[in-house]
């Protein structure tokens, strides 16, 4: 054979990629069907094809990846109606702006006023994600008119689509603002309303105060954002001499002012998958004990600790994993899922209007408080990055700013 080429192994034409896979079953895995009497090559490459679709998807996190099945799904179906024989994998920018206008824009209406058209964030948001479908099928960089390929959102006809309805939102009375930031006299002042509402209660409503309190107070210490903070489970607690091993001191010693607190002078966080972290852990930040019992995370957390397992509530509330747990539909139990962050946001407010101190803060309003705090107390901007997990710059400026929510507008129509 010497001078011979073999001749080359025929391989199977499958008609079957990931891309199409994609497109025709949903970005989640799904079993793939095997011919009744698989040839071996086919069946292999159909089964290696399903185990790299699985680890693909792992490239987004979950709620990325719902929600760019919930964008696909709506394009694809109005395209198939109304489409004119356009498809995903050939649809142009034009095709993508009248869906836009006279679809999506008249279908959705803003969170917090139903009757009130969406705010330039929302468009922004649904065009990302559109733009990432269009990726994940191989429509990548920049839409070319005379061959029909690229992406279409990566298009001057969308982008300034964007630019034009972010600029009408803003003659109608919208205004993309910052959160308030909380001062720390403030902040002293929720936490002792907090307190002093702990006092007055007993059983589940009184759990319930201390989970906001000690979420307060961990995003104070923290800077943390509030969604972040309100999935903290204790997976996310390490030791804090060693951040490669768990934290192995729960419960918690319970704090009996006034003598000397018995248990770890600090705590150390590395959370499992923040927004600036998708994988793996974040740095570890750690959260020493404070002296003020209003700013003290490790004490309130003990005694939230102790109070999920107390007798005097429903065994469903004693911590095991989550830290701020979502309260039960009958506000007897808890389930063990976090809080959703529009819930601990509706909780906050709430709590800040009874104690007559509301102005307008938000969960977010604890970051932008909380480093704009330490910045004041000399922290330089190296340990203001760190603190906030920031790594912009520009980004920390931003937070920084002390008048970057002064002019705040309320959407109104005209």
């Amino acid at each position: 054979m010497s001078g011979h080429a073999l001749p080359s192994r025929p391989r199977p034409v499958l008609g079957l990629s990931l891309a199409a896979q994609y497109v025709s079953g949903g970005s989640r895995p799904r079993a793939l069907v095997l011919p009744a009497a698989p040839d071996a090559v086919r069946a292999t490459r159909l089964w290696g094809l399903q185990q790299a679709r699985a680890i693909c998807d792992e490239a987004l996190v979950p709620n990325t990846r719902d929600k760019q099945t919930v964008a696909r799904e709506e394009l694809d179906d109005w395209l198939q109606e109304y489409g004119d024989g356009a498809t995903l994998h050939n649809c142009t920018p034009d095709d993508l702006l009248v869906y836009m206008t006279s679809h999506w824009l008249v279908n959705h209406k803003a969170k917090s006023d139903k009757t009130a058209e969406v705010g330039p964030a929302a468009v922004k948001s649904v065009l990302s994600l559109l733009s990432g479908v269009f990726t994940r099928i191989n429509r990548i960089g920049a839409y070319e008119p005379p061959t029909g390929s690229g992406n279409p959102c990566i298009s001057p006809e969308v982008k300034d689509f964007r630019r034009g309805y972010e600029r009408l939102s803003g003659r109608g009375g919208y205004l993309v603002t910052a959160a308030v930031p909380l001062t720390q006299d403030k902040m002293l002042e929720l936490c002792s309303y907090l307190f002093s509402r702990c006092a007055a209660t007993t059983g589940i409503v009184r759990l319930l105060v201390l989970r906001d309190l000690t979420s307060c107070q961990y995003m104070w210490a923290t800077s943390t954002r509030g969604k972040d903070a309100a999935k903290l489970t204790r997976n996310d607690f390490v030791d804090p001499s060693n951040p490669r091993l768990p934290f192995t001191g729960f419960p918690l010693p319970l704090p009996n002012p006034p003598a000397a607190y018995t248990g770890p002078c600090e705590l150390c966080v590395a959370e499992v998958v923040t927004k600036t972290y998708q994988s793996g852990r974040a740095p570890p930040v750690k959260v020493p004990c404070n002296p003020d019992p209003r700013l003290d995370f490790v004490g309130t957390l003990a005694i939230l600790d102790a109070a999920s397992s107390s007798p005097n509530v429903d065994p469903s509330c004693a911590i095991t994993d989550k830290l701020f747990k979502k309260s039960a539909p009958s506000r007897r139990g808890m389930i063990n899922e976090s809080i959703s962050s529009s819930a601990f946001a509706a909780r906050l407010r709430m709590h800040l209007m009874l104690a007559q101190l509301y102005a307008g803060e938000a969960p977010h309003s604890f970051r932008r408080g909380s480093l704009q705090h330490a910045a004041a107390g000399g922290a330089d901007q190296a340990a203001l990055l760190a603190k906030g997990q920031i790594r912009s710059v520009t980004t920390l400026a931003l937070y920084l700013d002390p008048g970057w929510h002064q002019g705040r507008s309320v959407r109104r129509r005209l």
